[in-house]
C-alpha cells in the first residue's frame, strides 16, 4: 500500500499515523510518498528518504485526492498499475471542493457528505468511516461544558480561502466583532499579502485579535465562523458553535444545513451523528477495513 501525504492538518497526520500503525502491525506493507514534508514519514519511522509513486506499484493508494501534488502521482500510478486509489476526506465540503478523481473509492466523513462529492457517478465507489478530526477534538476536549451565549465570542477567520469575496470576508469580521465584541482568531494560513492587508483594515476598524489563546477544543466561549471546520471541531469538544456571514450566498446556507451549522445567535450546531461514530480506534479501524489490500 502506498500513502501520499499532501496535508498539512495536524489531525490528518494523526489519523494517517495511527492507520498505518494499525496496518503495519497487521502485516501489510505500507510506503510514505511525500513531497518534502517528512512529518509523516517521522511519525512512523518510515525511510528518510522521499520516494517516487511513479517507481512503486502498491494494491492500494490512499491519498487526500488527486488535486493534491502527491495525490496527483498516485492517481496516476494507481491507473497504470491497476491499484485502487482511495480518497479519505480530510475537511468540509463545499462546491468549489475539486471533484473526485476517476475510478476513486471514497473514504467519507458522513453520508451526506458521501453522495455529495461522489455526485452520483457510476465510477465511484463510497464508505462512510467518520470524521478524524472531529472524533480527536471530543477526545482531547478539555471541557463537556459549551460556552455562555453572554460570553465574548471567539470569531475564526477564513482571510485564506478563496471560497468567498474579500468583501464578504472582511465586512463579516468587522460587522460581527464590533457588533458583539468577539475577538478575531486568525486561521494559520492567513500569510499571503492580501491577508495581511485585511488585518490591517480590521484593526484599524476596532476589532481586538486574539493573542496566546488556548487551543480551540479548550476555548469556554462561543466559536463562531463562516465555514471553518473548526465550528464542527469546536462543537465535537461541547462549546456553542454557530454559522454567521452578512449576506451570504446560497452555497453557504445550503452547507449550514448539510453539516447543521447553527446560525448566530439563534441555536448553535447540532452535529450530524454520523461524524462521530465512535471512538478513535474504531475510526481507525473503519478506515483500515477499507484500505487493507
Amino acid at each position: 500500500m502506498i500513502v501520499a501525504f499532501d496535508t498539512t492538518n495536524p489531525p490528518m497526520v494523526r489519523t494517517f499515523a495511527a492507520v498505518i500503525r494499525t496496518l503495519r502491525a497487521q502485516g501489510t506493507t505500507v510506503a510514505v510518498v511525500d513531497a518534502g514534508d517528512a512529518r509523516l514519514r517521522g511519525e512512523i519511522a518510515a525511510p528518510t528518504e522521499a520516494l517516487d509513486p511513479q517507481l512503486l506499484h502498491a494494491a492500494v493508494y490512499l491519498s487526500i485526492g488527486h488535486f493534491a501534488r502527491v495525490g496527483q502521482s498516485a492517481w496516476r500510478a494507481s491507473r497504470r498499475s491497476g491499484g485502487r486509489f482511495t480518497i479519505l476526506q480530510h475537511g468540509l465540503l463545499t462546491p468549489f471542493t475539486p471533484p473526485l478523481a476517476v475510478g476513486s473509492h471514497l473514504l467519507a466523513w458522513s453520508d451526506a457528505d458521501a453522495v455529495y462529492w461522489s455526485a452520483a457517478r457510476a465510477d465511484i465507489s463510497t464508505a462512510t468511516v467518520g470524521a478524524p478530526p472531529l472524533v480527536w477534538a471530543r477526545e482531547d476536549a478539555s471541557t463537556k461544558t459549551g460556552g455562555s451565549s453572554l460570553d465574548r465570542p471567539l470569531f475564526l477567520g477564513q482571510m485564506h480561502g478563496a471560497e468567498l469575496p474579500w468583501r464578504t470576508k472582511v465586512g463579516t469580521a468587522v460587522y460581527f466583532c464590533r457588533r458583539t465584541g468577539a475577538e478575531y482568531r486568525p486561521h494559520p494560513s492567513e500569510q499571503s499579502a492580501l491577508a495581511r492587508a485585511a488585518h490591517r483594515l480590521l484593526r484599524t476598524a476596532g476589532v481586538t485579535f486574539e493573542s496566546g489563546g488556548p487551543a480551540l477544543s479548550a476555548e469556554r466561549r462561543p466559536v463562531v465562523s463562516m465555514f471553518s471546520t473548526g465550528l464542527l471541531e469546536a462543537a465535537a469538544a461541547g462549546l456553542h458553535t454557530y454559522g454567521f456571514a452578512v449576506r451570504p450566498p446560497q452555497w453557504l446556507e445550503a452547507f449550514w444545513e448539510r453539516y447543521q451549522i447553527g446560525r448566530w445567535p439563534d441555536r448553535p450546531t447540532q452535529l450530524d451523528p454520523s461524524l462521530i461514530p465512535g471512538t478513535s480506534a474504531e475510526v481507525v479501524s473503519s478506515i483500515v477495513r477499507e484500505v487493507t489490500p
